[in-house]
């Protein structure tokens, strides 16, 4: 248990409060592209939804087997659907890295244009989420 919070089902929040951060970090990133190149934006991003998506699955006790983006999304299927244009904006982001097989690891750098659209979909998950938790 951290921050010696009480024994209720808190870690969610907890999930949810770094999703926050990510998100509130990534969106000033676009700022300083001395100090953030496209890769880091993209993984701060991913970071961001990531933690966007375990938030849920920790406040209703479920663990997706994996993390991918793509691997978050269809988990969040099985228990709830998530809105098709999402969907789609999150699966052209995990089309940037194809890290999970040996023989197929790909990356790929993406444009000024992408990371916009990353800002803008770390934005729609924060809200799809919480308006799913809180």
């Amino acid at each position: 248990m951290r921050l010696g919070l009480k024994m209720e089902n808190v870690e969610w929040k907890l999930f949810m409060d770094d999703g926050d951060k990510y998100n509130s970090l990534v969106q000033k990133s676009i700022n300083h592209p001395e100090k953030f190149t496209n890769e880091i934006i993209y993984n701060i991003a991913s970071m961001s939804i990531e933690k966007f998506f375990m938030a849920y699955f920790l406040k209703n006790n479920k663990m997706p087997p994996n993390h991918t983006i793509r691997d978050l999304v269809d988990y969040m299927n099985e228990l709830s659907d998530c809105p098709v244009d999402l969907e789609e904006k999150l699966r052209y982001m995990d089309s940037f890295q194809e890290i999970c097989s040996i023989e197929a690891y790909d990356r790929k750098t993406p444009s000024n244009n992408d990371t916009l659209k990353f800002l803008e979909t770390c934005n729609l998950v924060a809200s799809y989420i919480r308006e799913k938790v809180c």
